[in-house]
């Protein structure tokens, strides 16, 4: 991703108690209504950090769904594996956001934020998620097809972050 940012024990932990504050918390939870995740779902966690936005995930997903999350970050990951663990249809792996090493089409869906600021090259980060996905971001209340979406149009859905607006974000932003 970048070295711009790397997260030792010490950072994440802070990462963590920033995590779990109104503010970050209300924001995963427009992400997850955002995402609309359902029953038996697949779906990548990209930059899952303290694992948080991976558990609301695999709460909607349920054990018959899949949730993966991706960090560079080994005491993010740990942080992640250590709050799931009670969830085994949760994975996390140690994965560059830009060398994604998955199938076509393995998931339904994918969430991404705070995640793209770190990342030194991000349109290569953006072409690398759009053919792991069938859906990404909400359009009608459900995720668009990732395959005739721009790349670039694809993340911002999936960021679902008040400054980046709402799914109706058009090209070139």
């Amino acid at each position: 991703m970048s070295d711009r940012q790397h997260f030792d024990d010490k950072a994440a932990k802070r990462v963590e108690a920033l995590y779990s504050t109104s503010d970050v918390i209300a924001q995963r939870q427009q992400v997850i209504q955002a995402l609309a995740p359902r029953v038996g779902e697949r779906i990548l966690d990209i930059g899952s950090g303290p694992g948080f936005l991976a558990l609301d995930m695999a709460h909607a997903v349920g054990s018959s769904g899949r949730v993966t999350g991706i960090d560079i970050s080994e005491s993010m990951l740990a942080i992640a594996q250590d709050r799931c663990a009670d969830q085994p249809w949760i994975e996390f792996r140690k994965v560059d956001a830009t060398h994604l090493p998955f199938e076509d089409n393995e998931f339904d869906a994918a969430a991404v934020t705070q995640v793209y600021e770190y990342v030194a090259d991000i349109g290569s980060a953006l072409a690398e998620l759009s053919p792991y996905t069938r859906r990404v971001g909400p359009t009608s209340g459900r995720p668009s097809a990732a395959k005739n979406a721009p790349p670039q149009v694809a993340a911002i859905r999936l960021y679902a972050d008040p400054q980046f607006g709402d799914a109706d974000v058009q090209p070139g932003l």
